[in-house]
């Protein structure tokens, strides 16, 4: 499910007995904690997850040098997971609520927030990055989902991409975020980048006749390579973007400072205009 800097892997094996965390630190042979999922791993092998219980609902953890904290269930309900972990530790995941409902969470210091909304039932929470950042969605009081991020408590709604919905997945150390959307009309879907205070369409911003159509970004680094899944002519693949101008930590737009038009419009250009699409078949 996820690596880090040093290369370690985690994840989960599938036996007999159900699920089992999983780390592998010297491939190719796993070190075994127990039932469950390994979601997300940092630099300090930190994980964060959900372990199974007899009942068979899932309850959220996360580890912090070898030491495992539950989070319980901090929503009311029966089921917690966490999927994201930041240097620190600090952790994001959903949980559910006592009637059903899923709401966003973070782990802070050691603190477990249960997320705002924005009007909905439903909330999730995918990623976090080091300045605490959380991305994920929630929905709108009609239903509909969008893309946010929540800074502390109070959520930030990212927008769309014309269509109904959108979801946000990863938010890398610049505050980029990446995820995708519902395109107008019976368009599909199509990944996004939240960058410079704006909502951007991949695939309008890919150098090039490329053949690809990106259909959601999963995954975006420090350096603004994305990752995610699109069809190449057709085929169902997975997808590398890397940006040809790389992105730079003195790029980052704070949340609460969102630029004049022509200032956004040279900011995205230089951010998100030249990118290199690498991955599909060998020629």
């Amino acid at each position: 499910m996820a690596i880090n800097e040093n290369g370690q892997v985690a994840g989960y094996i599938d036996t007999a007995s159900g699920p089992q965390v999983a780390l592998w630190s010297n491939l190719p042979s796993p070190v075994i904690l127990g039932n469950g999922y390994a979601m997300a791993i940092n630099a300090n092998g930190d994980l964060a997850g959900m372990r199974i219980g007899p009942d068979g609902n899932g309850t959220a953890f996360v580890t912090q040098n070898g030491a495992e904290t539950s989070l319980g269930q901090p929503a009311g309900g029966d089921w917690s997971k966490t999927t994201g972990v930041n240097g620190a530790g600090d952790a994001a995941g959903t949980a559910m609520t006592s009637d059903g409902a899923m709401r966003a969470l973070s782990v802070v210091n050691g603190t477990t927030t249960v997320l705002a909304g924005i009007g909905g039932a439903n909330s999730y929470a995918n990623g976090i990055n080091d300045a605490g950042l959380v991305a994920g969605s929630a929905q709108l009081a009609g239903g509909a989902m969008r893309a946010v991020i929540w800074n502390g408590i109070a959520p930030t709604i990212l927008g769309s991409l014309g269509g109904m919905n959108s979801y946000a997945y990863a938010v890398n150390n610049n505050g980029s975020v990446v995820g995708y959307g519902d395109l107008a009309g019976d368009g599909g879907t199509a990944a996004f980048v939240f960058d410079g205070g704006a909502l951007y369409d991949l695939n309008l911003r890919i150098s090039g006749d490329s053949g690809w159509r990106l259909l959601d970004a999963m995954a975006v680094n420090a350096s603004g390579q994305i990752v995610g899944r699109g069809l190449f002519e057709g085929v169902e693949q997975a997808y590398l973007l890397t940006p040809i101008t790389p992105l730079a930590a003195a790029d980052a737009v704070e949340l609460a400072d969102v630029p004049e038009p022509r200032t956004l419009l040279l900011m995205g250009a230089a951010l998100m205009s030249l990118l290199v699409l690498r991955g599909g078949p060998k020629r």
